[in-house]
């Protein structure tokens, strides 16, 4: 610790706390309720998604595309709080998510993955879980934008600026 004004904030405790912990806690907790509500159980309704055989969308393509949200989510994430950009980071971001939608393909094609086997074309073809995959996304990074606004606000009030 030759310099310790370098790590003054950390000592301080200005960028890291026990309520910026919770904070976060509770913000991944609201994702949680929107990805599961817009991504899932808007496509179980039974006149929302009606497939050719009159059936429904079916709760292991609802549980995938929850997931697909989440992997896309979660990179999005990565990629924001990356500090720089040298194109291998973002690449690999976009392999990540790509594998989600490699894997799911290879598993459908596949009888050892009976849940799943042979749900592509409804995975895939289904407006509303695209909806609900477009909707989660932007409502989250919109709220995101909406809250950092808001706490820029009060800080700003705060500090007297």
């Amino acid at each position: 610790m030759s310099d310790p004004k370098l790590y003054q904030l950390g000592m301080e405790g200005r960028q890291f706390s026990p309520q910026v912990f919770w904070s976060w806690i509770l913000y991944a907790f609201y994702q949680g309720v929107l990805v599961i509500n817009m991504a899932f159980i808007f496509n179980q309704q039974p006149e929302s998604t009606r497939l050719e055989s009159g059936l429904t969308f079916n709760f292991w393509s609802a549980g995938m595309t929850v997931y697909g949200v989440c992997v896309l989510l979660a990179n999005a994430v990565i990629l924001k709080l990356t500090n720089n950009y040298t194109g291998i980071g973002e690449l690999m971001i976009l392999f990540q998510c790509s594998a989600f939608w490699l894997t799911v393909h290879l598993e459908n094609r596949h009888p050892a993955f009976r849940n799943i086997y042979h749900i592509w074309s409804e995975f895939i073809g289904s407006s509303t879980a695209w909806l609900g995959i477009i909707m989660s996304v932007l409502t989250i990074f919109s709220l995101d934008i909406a809250i950092k606004i808001l706490f820029r606000i009060a800080d700003s009030k705060i500090r007297g600026h």
